[in-house]
């Protein structure tokens, strides 16, 4: 008698990659609106908004904290001193 392999539901599978998508989706637009909203001395950090945005959705949370890390985060010392400034009316 053949050992045969545990079926697994395709259906899952799909929602599981549609979910996925769309978190990542999710993600590249608040990182791109982000990346337009930064004041002009705090542009991003060595590409485009737009490449942010490309590469969101291939990295997912990875790209997402990376990009939080090197804008927002006090190891960028542009946005310390960013924080402090009182806003502008």
């Amino acid at each position: 008698m053949p050992l045969s392999e545990p079926e697994f539901p395709i259906g899952l599978i799909v929602l599981a990659i549609i979910v996925t998508a769309i978190v990542h989706f999710f993600f590249a637009a608040a990182v791109y609106r982000d990346a337009h909203l930064l004041p002009t001395p705090r542009r991003p950090i060595s590409v485009w908004p737009a490449i942010w945005f490309l590469a969101t959705p291939l990295g997912g949370l990875f790209v997402a904290v990376a990009y939080w890390f090197m804008h927002h985060s006090t190891l960028n010392p542009e946005a310390i001193a960013g924080s402090s400034e009182e806003p502008s009316e």
